[in-house]
């Protein structure tokens, strides 16, 4: 998928080479935006929100899942800019953050229309080889202006589905239980990028 080539095939287990990806045909996002007078909200996690952004990758926002809610980030400029693309930068272990967000857009904060852009690695080769602590993960877009633009990840929302029911189900067995991961959806930063 997405221009991988299959270099070879053992039975069921296949090699791809990723170094021939083929060039986003959008242009190349521009510069961060200063988040000046935006106004941030979540799903869950209001504690930490501010982290998305604030410009430090080494703080994080954590969201934790909320049952039968989808996870949802959302940011209001205050009026229409001009946006070019996303980025999330999100710990090796949280890649799922970045590989399930979708992205809409409105201009009331009401009626949203969904986008057809994915978040892609920016170092694909390097995120399977050698993956650094933190990845940096990109959505390209043509320009675009908005007010509002809203990050939902419904993979995510499945994989907390699934955390909350075992633990809810542990809980009625008084079952001690251990998780290192409890579905929360976890950003280091959220960068909006000019066209």
């Amino acid at each position: 998928g997405r221009g991988a080539r299959l270099d070879a095939r053992f039975d069921n287990e296949m090699v791809f080479d990723v170094a021939t990806l083929p060039a986003s045909r959008l242009p190349a996002p521009g510069a961060q935006l200063a988040p000046d007078g935006w106004a941030l909200d979540v799903s869950s996690g209001v504690a930490t929100q501010a982290a998305l952004l604030d410009g430090d990758r080494g703080t994080a926002w954590s969201g934790p899942p909320i049952a039968a809610m989808e996870p949802w980030i959302t940011i209001d400029f205050g009026a229409r800019r001009s946006i070019g693309g996303l980025r999330l930068w999100v710990s090796r272990e949280r890649t799922q953050a970045a590989f399930g967000a979708t992205l809409a857009l409105s201009d009331d904060g009401t009626s949203w229309t969904p986008l057809d852009a994915t978040f892609d690695a920016d170092d694909l080769r390097g995120l399977q080889l050698a993956p650094p602590a933190l990845v940096a993960f990109s959505l390209r877009l043509p320009p675009t202006t908005s007010r509002f633009l809203r990050l939902t990840n419904p993979p995510l929302a499945a994989s907390q589905r699934l955390v909350a029911t075992f633990l809810a189900r542990a809980a009625d067995l008084r079952l001690s239980t251990w998780l290192p991961w409890i579905g929360a959806w976890e950003i280091a930063e959220l960068e909006v990028l000019g066209p």
